[in-house]
């Protein structure tokens, strides 16, 4: 709104604040010790002066018609009395005089007729009236005023007022252009006339013979002495200046002093095309045109005119203030080039506005700076000052009214004044009294100076907003701009600065408002601490409003959040102890003396605690002192506060067991819920301001604060929390009535419980830097150590509801739909709902304690409370939030894993048609020996195929269980489209897997479990060789040896490797060993001898181990080549027939060997084709 050094902020008084944003037009006037202000609401004009704030006294001044179009107005204080005259005249020329608006009498009222044409014959709808100016007149105790009234005809209208009466007089009407046109003679005479006034006189394109014949635009009359005025007459085309005497005084007359020619000198100035004068200003006192160390100075005053223009190549309107002096004695203001030209050269491009009838360009000047401050129609705020040249924006805002300049303050110096509709009426500092000249430190440190003048500035900026706050007004936008005018002072240049500011919010909210030994009241320190809390909010929203929070580190931001926490929480601590003792006072609620007693120690320890590091503080203070001190300074006592409850909480668990009395365990339950309900109090009032700040503040500003863990989640809080948790679990098996353990659990330990999991939630998730050892632990341990202990408490709970005809009832009413607002029913379903149970469910959720909800459910299974939906309802809401796609560490996988674990199979399979189809089965990913059921159930067969495959593959325990899985493969496989090639190599492959198992139960080797392919070959080969060794070339060994040549022909994709090749070769070898070639020659040369038939010889090679190997080869190729398709049957067994026909020659055999062997191999070829044909 704003961006300047606010120092006073005069509220509205409340009759204005509410028709102020309704009113046509409003102004100010500044008398010489005190300013008005007014504002026309209909046909009443209101009248106050503006330092008397919210409760000022209203001066109404009733109009007799409500007027048209524009209104002039003008309020005169006066300087030896209390007297106000107001003056207010229409555009149609209607005349109001209240000599003193002090007194509720009429005005003096006129219609005036003031233009001599006769088309501006007086009626009121006409706007004969186009400027007004007034001042005071008279001397001593007399009441007496000189007003100047412009019409649109260019006549000027003087008005002497008093006592005695008003006295108009008329003393300027322009002369009509009238006359005979010059003859040739006289035209060239004033051409030489002309030019000769150009050569040698300097003031000829500059003054003015006579004054302008046109309209005002403004008028300003300013007191000589105490019987004479200079008035200054803006027109569109010049500036005129009149001596004016008193109507009847000892300087009666009016002298016009000089006319300028400002519309020419300026057009040539700026180069304009166009050039439109839109106000002006004078400085009404006298202004230093050099400083002391120039040497001697005159006075002067400014001009300061406010124009429009087109430049000579430009193509929109720019705005450009130019600058006049009016040196002592002179007879026509200069203006000064480079003066204006500073400005000029800096001209300011501006939102062109539309015209307005009510609201036009104001124009301020200051009556001892060489400044002035520049109000748009639009509420557009501007400030030049020719130190610095360019127009300064200092904010924009539409409920901006009006600007003045103020009597002098305490330095002398007077403050710029703007009427705002909300705020009221706003003094704030010139530039140019903005103290410049502050020592700067070297480096990123700041001077003694630099920082008082911040705190100063801080402390003033939040009084202004508590005034505005307490009279029920806006109030943000004071700050605005806070952020640059502290920047000035080098608070951002370093950490020193910006730690200031942290040191600043800390002082505030620690502050020790009391003086003196005495104690005060608990309702006196909760009214300092509201003004604490209300003091801090403002502070917060100038750091927010003013750009502050954004220029210091997250760090620094976190801090100055965590003080507003802290104090709502000693807050929320005074207001817990107070209703605490009325609450044991009137034996209520459960609440006990002991409660309140262990709750005073914590905060007497906390007392002192933060007095330690207090200058004077004595630790052996009285109690009230000490509870006094923990509430004064909640930024040092909060810590503390968690420290004293460990402190109390460790001597309740000291004490567990050591004394036998009866009330000892009920003494200490109570002890334990005053810690707890005391640590609540606080972490809920600070939580609940935590929410506050973030709903005020924007999202990403709240975020820069809060980019570390809360200090509710710091180490000591902790520590608080872990000892009331752990002392109520060490409570629990000692007290033996169960609604003692009921209210321990309720009250203090299900609260420190989930208070503890929710700090080391926000540690491990906020944390910067790395998490300190222990904490993940900690979190994953939290539900296992306090868990068990709550359940118990629970099934206890709710068995004793079933005992006492609760849960009947409760479920009844449930299960009917009923909603029921009274009545037994309505009770016990109340009290079902408190249950501990869906507590301890709700936080295991939260936390993703996933045993501990588990269990929770299982236990609401048992009593028939919920049914096995409850865990499908905790799944699904998993499910939804993750989108579909879950971690290994989620509820519903614990789930999975829990009744994979437990073989209940069945239950978990049954997931895939209840809406966990996508995450059983990715699941079951890492189990494939049950996810091939999920896909067949989900009728995924092709896929259940490959599955079973994979899961055979890693079937290595049973060779029954593999040929199972295998069968099943094959049969899903046959099971899937036949078209699909994928799924013909799993059949294929599947085939395989079942062949060898079969070979490896034909070669009856002592191992159970299943073999690999190479281990299976080389366990039948190690057989083959033992019989060739030692049982002379018996079947068993040619067996064994083909059962190795199938094998390896079955396996797919490893052709290539050197141990397939090693094993294939010695496999071959082998089964040559067993066929015995050279008996073939035997038997072909008997055959050939006898002249015996062939076909002896023909069976005797179909008989041979090498004939059947080959044959067995290839079928096992054939099937393989499905699987592999860069398999070639035919050049794998032409090789292997090479292969052996080199082992035969390289041995030298009989005669005859080579051509036997060449003729079982092609009878061989010819009974494998068939087979190979199939491939």
């Amino acid at each position: 709104m704003l961006r300047a050094e606010v120092t006073q902020a005069h509220v509205l008084p409340r009759t204005i604040s509410d028709v102020l944003s309704e009113a046509s037009t409003a102004g100010c006037s500044r008398g010489p010790t005190t300013t008005y202000a007014w504002t026309l609401h209909r046909q009443t004009i209101l009248v106050w002066r503006v330092k008397d704030g919210i409760q000022a006294p209203m001066r109404r001044l009733l109009l007799d018609q409500l007027p048209r179009g524009r209104i002039f107005v003008k309020v005169i204080p006066h300087s030896n009395s209390a007297a106000v005259t107001v003056i207010a005249c229409t555009s149609g020329g209607h005349l109001y005089v209240w000599l003193d608006a002090n007194f509720p009498a009429p005005p003096f009222s006129q219609q005036l007729f003031v233009s001599a044409d006769d088309s501006s014959n007086g009626n009121a709808g006409d706007a004969v009236i186009c400027a007004l100016s007034a001042a005071t007149a008279g001397s001593g105790s007399s009441l007496g005023f000189m007003a100047v009234i412009g019409t649109a005809d260019g006549s000027l209208h003087l008005y002497h007022g008093s006592q005695n009466g008003i006295f108009p007089k008329q003393f300027h009407k322009p002369a009509p252009a009238a006359g005979p046109t010059p003859g040739m003679l006289g035209a060239f005479g004033s051409v030489v006339k002309a030019l000769y006034s150009e050569a040698f006189d300097p003031l000829h394109n500059v003054q003015r013979q006579t004054a302008s014949a046109m309209g005002a635009l403004q008028l300003h009359l300013q007191p000589v002495d105490g019987s004479r005025w200079k008035l200054f007459v803006l027109t569109p085309e010049a500036l005129d200046c009149w001596l004016l005497g008193a109507v009847g005084g000892r300087h009666n007359g009016e002298q016009l002093l000089w006319s300028y020619n400002l519309h020419g000198v300026l057009s040539v100035a700026y180069k304009a095309r166009e050039l439109s004068i839109l106000a002006f200003a004078v400085s009404s006192g006298s202004i230093s045109s050099g400083t002391a160390a120039a040497g001697p100075t005159h006075q002067q005053s400014q001009v300061y005119v406010w124009t429009t223009h087109l430049g000579a190549t430009s193509r929109s309107h720019q705005h450009a203030l130019s600058c006049l002096t009016l040196q002592e004695g002179s007879t026509v203001p200069e203006f000064i080039p480079a003066l204006s030209s500073q400005t000029s050269s800096h001209v300011l491009s501006l939102e062109s506005t539309a015209d307005s009838t009510y609201r036009s360009w104001q124009v301020v000047a200051h009556n001892a700076l060489s400044s002035c401050l520049l109000l748009s129609p639009s509420g557009s705020v501007l400030e030049w000052m020719s130190e610095q040249g360019p127009l300064g924006f200092l904010g924009s805002s539409p409920e901006h009214l009006a600007i003045s300049c103020c009597g002098p303050v305490s330095n002398g110096v007077s403050n710029w004044l703007l009427l705002n509709a909300s705020y009221g009426a706003l003094e704030f500092k010139p530039s140019a009294a903005v103290p410049q000249g502050v020592p700067e430190a070297a480096g990123d440190t700041m001077t003694p100076e630099q920082e008082g003048a911040a705190l100063e500035m801080l402390n003033k900026t939040v009084y202004l907003m508590l005034k505005e706050y307490l009279a029920g007004c806006p109030y943000r936008d004071l700050a605005e701009g806070l952020a640059d005018r502290l920047a000035r002072l080098s608070v951002f240049k370093g950490s020193q600065g910006r730690q200031l500011l942290v040191a600043a919010s800390s002082s505030l909210v620690d502050q020790l408002a009391k003086s003196g030994t005495g104690v005060v009241s608990a309702a006196s320190l909760r009214g300092q601490l509201q003004d604490k809390q209300i003091r801090h909010d403002l502070m917060l929203a100038a750091f927010q409003s003013g750009q502050v929070l954004q220029q210091v580190s997250p760090q620094q931001c976190r801090a100055v959040l965590e003080h507003a926490e802290m104090l709502a929480a000693v807050m929320a601590v005074l207001d817990w102890q107070r209703d605490m003792e009325v609450a044991a006072a009137e034996l209520a609620s459960g609440v006990t003396r002991t409660q309140v007693a262990a709750a005073a120690a914590a905060i007497q320890a906390a007392g002192i605690l933060s007095g330690e590091g207090n200058a004077g503080y004595d630790a052996a203070a009285s109690p009230g002192q000490h509870w006094e001190m923990f509430f004064s300074r909640p930024v040092v006592s909060m810590p503390a506060l968690f420290e004293a409850i460990v402190m109390e909480a460790s001597k309740v668990r000291a004490a567990t067991g050591s004394e036998d009395t009866a009330g000892w365990a009920s003494h200490a339950t109570q002890q334990l819920l005053g810690l707890s309900g005391l640590l609540q109090a606080a972490a809920a009032g600070a939580q609940a301001k935590a929410a506050e700040l973030a709903a005020a503040m924007p999202d990403e500003l709240y975020k820069h604060g809060s980019c570390e863990p809360s200090w509710l989640s710091a180490e000591a809080p902790r520590a608080a929390w872990r000892q009331l948790a752990q002392g109520c679990v060490q409570l629990l098996s000692c007290l033996l009535q169960p609604s003692e353990r009921l209210q321990l659990v309720h009250q203090a330990h299900l609260p420190s419980f989930e208070a503890l999991l929710n700090t080391l939630r926000d540690t491990i998730r906020h944390s910067t830097t790395p998490v300190a050892p222990g904490v993940r632990e900690e979190y994953a341990e939290a539900a296992s150590e306090h868990g068990p202990a709550l359940l118990a408490t629970a099934e206890e709970e709710i068995s004793a509801m079933g005992n006492a005809g609760i849960l009947q009832v409760a479920s009844e009413a449930i299960a009917a739909g009923e909603i029921l607002q009274e009545g037994p029913a309505a009770e016990s379903v109340v009290q079902l709902n408190r249950a501990l149970v869906f507590q301890v469910e709700r936080v295991a959720q939260q936390h993703q304690c996933h045993e501990l909800l588990y269990n929770t459910c299982d236990l609401l299974l048992a009593y028939g409370l919920l049914d096995e939906g409850r865990l499908l309802v905790h799944m699904k809401q998993e499910v939804q939030e993750s989108g579909g796609q879950l971690s290994a560490g989620s509820f519903t996988y614990y789930v999975m894993q829990r009744w994979r674990a437990n073989g209940e199979l069945v239950r978990l399979l049954h997931l895939g048609q209840q809406g966990f189809q996508q995450q059983l089965q990715q699941f079951l990913s890492s189990h494939p020996a049950l996810l091939w059921m999920s896909q067949v159930q989900s009728g995924q067969i092709s896929q259940a195929a490959g599955t079973l495959a994979t899961a055979a593959d890693q079937e290595q325990g049973s060779m029954a269980k593999r040929r199972r899985l295998l069968g099943l493969c094959r049969l899903a496989a046959r099971a899937a489209s036949a078209a699909d090639p994928a799924t013909t190599r799993t059949q294929a492959a599947a085939s395989a897997g079942l062949r060898q198992l079969a070979l490896q139960e034909q070669l009856q080797l002592p191992v159970t479990t299943p073999l690999t392919p190479a281990q299976l070959a080389s366990a039948a080969l190690q057989k083959a060789g033992a019989a060739a060794a030692g049982a002379g070339n018996g079947s068993g060994g040619a067996h064994a040896a083909i059962a190795a040549v199938e094998i390896l022909a079955l396996v797919a994709d490893q052709q290539q490797s050197e141990q397939y090749r090693q094993l294939w070769d010695r496999s071959w070898l082998s089964v040559l060993q067993h066929s015995h070639v050279e008996q073939l020659c035997s038997i072909h040369a008997a055959a050939k001898e006898a002249k015996g038939q062939p076909e002896d010889f023909k069976l005797a090679l179909q008989a041979t181990p090498l004939y059947q190997a080959l044959l067995k080869a290839a079928a096992a190729l054939a099937d393989v080549s499905k699987v592999q398709a860069s398999l070639s049957p035919n050049d794998v067994l032409d090789s292997v027939a090479n292969t052996l026909i080199a082992k035969v020659q390289q041995k030298q055999p009989a005669d005859g060997a080579v051509e036997c062997l060449r003729d079982l191999l092609t009878e061989a070829s010819r009974a494998a084709d068939p087979i190979l044909a199939s491939a």
